[in-house]
């Protein structure tokens, strides 16, 4: 039998199978230094010695490349287009190409003369399946749950889901020495192209003699301290799952610790399923504990002079009452990007903080019912009376970020410390929420080596407070942004909530996108032709007072190749002749037309918000999800009017992708017709109201079915066409289908 190398956790170990060259790493970080004495062995090219600085970037079976983050001087546009990307083209077919990489795949079938035993004897002990065992030759302590024994030319080995304590997931989990002792944590590497249930292909093997000791281990759903052993007992209540897009990727990147596009990972607490009979705690008392509310199926905002019956018991799937909405709190909102998404999504608007008065104008310009606190967000935590209901159902956070942003190249020891402040903030503003999902969007230069204590850190003050988490780095243009851009998207779910995943991508490039059914990615071409020739006065767009320049012509035919920042990212309108103006940005940046900005740092307002275009898959994504584990009824007459009424580009070929067109004349006809009902039925209710003595309510108005279509007096370019509506939805979406 081949000897192992034994490492440490700066030297991760690796297992080999019986006659096979494929290593398998129980080191979890997702970047470090490598052993290096095997390289050539296994044929893998040699890289000089990388600095503190530079992650090597793999993306291609054949090319390997390495770049060298200067000290945080490049624009972040910049950055995302040259670290990450191997091409123009691979960012926008990630997709495409992991489907064409070879699968590799673990724990298969045996091969003659390998056998599976039924036990196999270790000292005193018998061992045998789904006992827990530690592996000897580590510097940390690691541990395996038996599923398999096999006996194979080579030896004896053990195959199961490997743990380690929770002091080696380097911050991602709460941990003190007193308290959490005996605490472990289930890792998983898993392949998305492999259908197997992730404990059988993420199973690795150690030797028999390997085993150190043999140990008691009790799998727990519940909150801490519940079932924590007094003992030497282990306990297990979470779960670290590394998603790959293919087995290959996964071998690759595991062998050289590349940072790939397609990052994903999350920390999951254990569920129902996972936990073993005398340690279970049932979802529903497990959102008890937490919330300290019962949930409300179908979500928690209900319309006023709604009938006390929300929904019938015995009907499944249930179906949601009129007006019916989940409720969202926009924490460090800006102007409003995440809340015009999640409004288009058909969220209830409830919440909403920031502390920069221009961007609040702004906000509360575009969103006059939502309750908009003008304070820094440590301000709103001690105004916050212990007690006050701030519940919500989704909450969003998109905490400053140009500490950690590659394009931070002026040091302010007071504004870096407010970023870190509020970044830290959001453990209390989840606390005082207690939402069921939450969503956090900040600079992929979280994930750089730099700041991992900062973000494990951020991890777990989450899974503190008994979130679950999922993070990945997305890039926007997949979600229908016609710029580049690349962020770092989370979503964490509540005990006894159902972590949503992450919404599949919307739009493609080439051949392989198309037959996949996803859209074209949007252009820069397509984006900005509602402008042209428009006969719309709109404040905002005045290309004859805007900066002239004299630069070089640039094809529209494609996404924007520079990420829209808060100074325009060195961004200029296609002609070359002059800079683009406040509405091409915002619409560039994903905004409908008739967003508002006032006041000044327009540019700066629109660069820093989270693009609502996005914010809509997004967010359409998790209501659905809810809905889902609410038990009611998905309905996708509500989609289809959604996106018939969110229409934000144009796109001549195809009338056909609602996500991507002017009105086309039989959509424009059916818009209108809507519209004009819903005036009447906006007149109706303010008469009604107004005869009672009470002022119209917009948020009410339009849950209580009524299309609010926003239209200020001279200002007819700015109609709104709201998606959250609960009018009839499934029959006009019907209607319009035929």
């Amino acid at each position: 039998m081949s000897p192992l190398n034994f490492g440490t956790h700066n030297h991760p170990l690796y297992f080999q199978e019986d006659g096979d060259d494929i290593n398998f790493i129980l080191d979890i970080e997702l970047g470090g230094a490598r052993p290096r004495r095997n390289r050539k062995a296994q044929n893998i090219p040699t890289y000089p010695p990388r600095s503190a600085d530079q992650i090597v970037i793999d993306d291609n079976d054949d090319d390997h490349v390495a770049f060298m983050f200067q000290p945080w001087a490049e624009a972040e546009e910049e950055l995302e287009r040259e670290v990450i990307d191997l091409s123009d083209e691979d960012d926008q077919t990630t997709f495409v190409q992991t489907q064409r990489r070879r699968s590799v795949m673990r724990n298969g079938p045996l091969l003659v003369p390998a056998v599976y035993l039924t036990c196999a004897a270790w000292f005193e002990h018998v061992l045998k399946p789904r006992m827990t065992v530690e592996v000897n030759g580590f510097g940390s302590r690691r541990y395996l749950c038996i599923t398999d024994i096999i006996r194979s030319s080579s030896g004896t080995f053990l195959r199961g889901v490997q743990y380690v304590h929770i002091v080696d997931m380097q911050g991602m989990l709460p941990w003190s020495p007193d308290t959490h002792d005996t605490d472990i944590c289930a890792i998983y590497h898993v392949d998305l192209d492999d259908p197997r249930p992730m404990n059988v292909q993420a199973a690795v093997e150690v030797p028999l003699d390997a085993v150190k000791n043999v140990c008691k281990l009790k799998v727990s759903n519940a909150l801490w301290p519940v079932h924590a052993a007094s003992d030497d007992t282990l306990v297990c209540r979470w779960k670290f799952v590394q998603y790959f897009p293919t087995g290959r990727v996964r071998e690759r990147h595991l062998e050289s610790y590349s940072l790939y596009q397609g990052l994903e990972a999350a920390i999951l607490r254990n569920d129902e399923s996972d936990a073993d009979p005398e340690y279970t705690i049932s979802a529903e008392t497990l959102r008890t504990e937490w919330a300290e509310h019962p949930r409300i199926p179908g979500g928690s905002y209900i319309p006023p002079n709604s009938s006390d019956v929300l929904f019938s018991g015995n009907a499944s799937p249930r179906q949601r009452i009129p007006g019916q909405k989940y409720t969202f709190f926009d924490a460090f909102c800006g102007a409003g990007g995440a809340s015009r998404g999640a409004m288009r999504a058909g969220l209830h608007l409830k919440y909403a903080v920031d502390a920069w008065d221009r961007a609040c104008d702004s906000y509360q310009t575009n969103f006059r019912n939502t309750q908009l606190f003008r304070m820094k967000i440590d301000e709103w935590i001690r105004q916050s009376v212990a007690g006050a209901d701030f519940h919500c159902d989704v909450l969003h956070l998109s905490p400053p970020c140009q500490v950690f942003s590659p394009a931070h190249t002026i040091n302010s020891r007071e504004k870096d410390e407010a970023n870190f402040a509020a970044l830290f903030a959001c453990e209390e503003v989840l606390r005082r929420v207690k939402p069921r999902v939450f969503t956090l969007e900040q600079t992929f230069g979280l994930l750089h080596r730099r700041w991992r204590p900062v973000f494990h850190r951020l991890l777990a003050s989450f899974s503190g407070c008994g979130y679950s988490v999922r993070w990945k780095y997305v890039f926007l243009p997949q979600w229908g942004l016609p710029a580049r851009r690349k962020r770092l998207i989370m979503i964490g779910a509540a005990a006894g909530e159902i972590l949503p995943g992450f919404p599949a991508a919307t739009h493609g490039d080439g051949d392989e996108a198309r037959r996949a059914g996803l859209r074209p990615l949007v252009t820069v071409r397509q984006a900005l032709k509602k402008l042209d020739g428009s006969r719309r006065q709109d404040p905002l767009h005045r290309p004859g007072e805007m900066k002239r320049k004299n630069m070089p012509r640039w094809d529209t035919d494609g996404i924007l190749a520079r990420c829209v920042t808060t100074s325009g990212g060195q961004n200029y309108h296609y002609s070359g002749q002059r800079c683009f103006t406040h509405r091409e940005f915002a619409i560039l940046q994903g905004f409908p037309m008739y967003h508002e900005f006032v006041g000044s740092f327009r540019i700066r307002q629109i660069g820093n918000a989270f693009p609502p275009c996005t914010a809509l898959v997004l967010f359409q994504h998790i209501q659905k999800c809810l809905l889902e584990a609410d038990g009611m009824q998905v309905d996708d007459g509500e989609r289809i009017l959604a996106e018939a009424m969110a229409v934000e580009v144009g796109d001549d070929e195809d009338s056909s992708m609602y996500a991507v067109g002017d009105y086309e004349d039989e959509e424009d006809l059916y818009l209108q017709q809507i519209l004009e009902q819903s005036r009447h039925e906006y007149s109706d209710s303010t008469a009604t109201r107004q005869s009672l003595g009470r002022q119209p309510d917009t948020q009410a108005q339009v849950a209580a079915g009524v299309l609010d279509a926003t239209q200020k007096d001279d200002d007819d370019w700015r109609l709104m066409l709201q998606p959250d509506v609960a009018y009839s939805r499934s029959m006009r979406a019907r209607e319009f289908q035929a």
